[in-house]
């Protein structure tokens, strides 16, 4: 039976593989046709089949979904006009809805998407656009496993290789394709993929297939996990095409030999003693063309122009090392980055093009003006250092944290230097903390000349709870400096009683302009869905999310956002 269901599994995915050939043609002609047979699928075919045998299966079936409505509010003064949405069409919506359908061994998942006037991908304009955007099947042996459709995935740390989805940003780069799992003795596991990247319903002109191997092993009470990876990238005909009318114009001393096939490739090992926990990756890439905006090139008149395209190597390594004792914890994390760029489509500027993911050199942060300058992480070259110190003393925490980034050639980019206390007692905490950072705006957000921001953040936060079903929490933060907007203040309180309801109320005052930035909002929970309303003004700014950053114009208006389980 098994060796059966192994054969059929095998002709299964060649004919999705034959089938992905012919769907990459027709997402160029009409990809809403794929999306109307997927969805036949979906909604006639999978619950008739649950319908007919419902007495003899156990399958299940569940979903969540989530969405935003946005309501515009004009105003000039912040800034929070002048774009289609506030000048045209004065509202916007998005919304998912995600399906899942299981058995023992099968999995069925699906995510319908709506996009009408919405801001979100790009908050500058809008966007509207109905599909499917997720479809996956799977079947899963104590051996092996095997997926087609969309699918994400990573190698490693996700250095080469590393599909993901992000709401924050907008990012859902899947790709739609096949993925092979097998599990070998001594914990041995190998991974082979292939297929074609998305985006916004389509697919990319680029087949991307490769995979990894992993080992769990032992020396002594040493745990290990080693592992190599390999990514292979084969463009489109017409995007080579383009690359070649790009590079005729090009002066002979800046000739750059293109080749139809990119190679990535990746070393890397987990250690785990005791306290002690070591991570590390290197990875190389070639033959990959990319724009390189630092560079130049010449014109036949002798001039240099700024921007060129490249397939020079490029090399990524990351490591990071943490020892958690007792009486203290303290870690410390390294990064270098040598023309490590790594997308679908070399013309694009798009983040969402990205094909892997370099962990930031900076921490998360929580608290709303720590996370005013956030350093993007820059692809052409970097070379960081992350640390942080955690001392606990009874009730209370000390924590020490610092981050230095640099440009290859030296040149400070960022530095941070947080010091935090914690006072946590039964039924109230205390948080309080002194963040000094710079940060160069020139490189982070393409200002011109050499603005380096300097700041200074205090910060305080008060929790408390009482009776069985009330809290209170309430923050307060300042932003000291001289350049960009000037200094800021943030103050913000929120309540929650009866485990359903919260309401919140913060402003921020920016004195420079003498502009206030109130938000308010109320929130209700009931069983598996959450409901809200709030109007918010927002001031503009960049937005990041793992190192990866965009630009948010300031916003003024109403939203509604739920999220219900089904």
């Amino acid at each position: 039976m098994e060796a059966g269901v192994q054969k059929i599994s095998t002709f299964y995915l060649a004919w999705v593989l034959q089938s992905m050939r012919f769907s990459n043609v027709l997402s160029r002609r009409n990809h809403r046709l794929l999306d109307k047979i997927i969805l036949f699928l979906i909604f006639f075919i999978i619950p008739l089949r649950v319908m007919t045998q419902e007495e003899k299966s156990n399958w299940r079936l569940d979903g969540l979904w989530t969405g935003e409505l946005n309501a515009a509010i004009k105003d000039e003064r912040i800034g929070a006009a002048r774009t289609p949405f506030y000048e045209n069409h004065k509202w916007g919506a998005h919304s998912w809805l995600n399906l899942n359908l299981y058995s023992n061994r099968w999995r069925f998942e699906a995510r319908v998407e709506g996009y009408q006037n919405s801001i979100l991908r790009n908050p500058e304009d809008v966007y509207t656009r109905y599909g499917l955007g997720y479809f996956n099947a799977s079947y899963s042996t104590p051996k092996w496993t095997i997926e087609a459709g969309h699918f994400y995935e990573q190698i490693g740390q996700g250095l080469i290789m590393r599909s993901y989805r992000d709401l924050n940003l907008q990012i859902d780069n899947s790709i739609f394709g096949a993925k092979l799992k097998w599990h070998l003795p001594a914990n041995q596991h190998i991974m082979v993929y292939g297929g074609w990247p998305t985006e916004d319903f389509s697919l990319h002109d680029m087949f991307n297939a490769g995979g990894e191997y992993r080992n769990t092993w032992k020396i002594s009470d040493v745990v290990l996990n080693s592992g190599a990876g390999v990514s292979w990238k084969r463009y489109h005909s017409a995007l080579t095409d383009a690359l070649i009318d790009e590079l005729r114009y090009y002066h002979p001393r800046d000739r750059v030999d293109l080749h139809r096939n990119g190679w990535l490739g990746t070393l890397f090992q987990e250690v785990y003693a005791g306290p002690f926990t070591w991570v590390s990756e290197f990875a190389v890439k070639f033959h990959d063309p990319y724009y390189n905006a630092q560079a130049s090139r010449h014109l036949v008149t002798g001039e240099e122009i700024p921007g060129r395209f490249e397939t020079k190597p490029g090399q990524a390594f990351y490591t990071q090392m943490s020892l958690d004792l007792e009486g203290i914890s303290l870690g410390v994390e390294g990064k270098y980055i040598r023309r490590f760029i790594n997308k679908s489509d070399p013309f694009s500027f798009d983040y969402r093009n990205e094909l892997n993911f370099i962990p930031p050199s900076a921490d998360v942060r929580t608290y709303r003006l720590q996370a005013r300058y956030i350093p993007a992480t820059q692809f052409l070259g970097e070379k960081s250092v992350n640390s942080f110190i955690f001392i606990p003393l009874g009730d209370h925490l000390l924590e020490w944290k610092n981050a230095l980034i640099f440009g290859l050639d030296g040149e400070k980019f960022y530095d941070d230097f947080d010091l935090q206390w914690t006072w946590q007692r039964e039924n109230d905490r205390w948080v309080a903390g002194a963040m000094y950072q710079t940060y160069n705006q020139s490189v982070y957000e393409g200002k011109s000349g050499n603005r380096i921001i300097r700041s200074t953040i205090p910060y305080v936060e008060y929790y408390l709870t009482w009776a069985e079903d009330k809290s209170l929490k309430t923050e307060g933060q300042a932003l000291f400096t001289k350049q960009d907007k000037g200094s800021l203040y943030f103050l913000s309180m929120e309540y929650a009683w009866g485990g359903s309801w919260t309401v919140f109320g913060s402003g921020m005052y920016q004195p420079r302009s003498e502009l206030w930035y109130p938000s308010t909002g109320l929130f209700f929970t009931k069983g598996s869905g959450r409901y809200g309303l709030s109007f918010v003004k927002q001031l503009d700014g960049y937005v990041c999310s793992g190192g990866i950053c965009r630009y948010e114009p300031a916003y003024s208006g109403f939203k509604f956002e739920f999220q219900q389980r089904l």
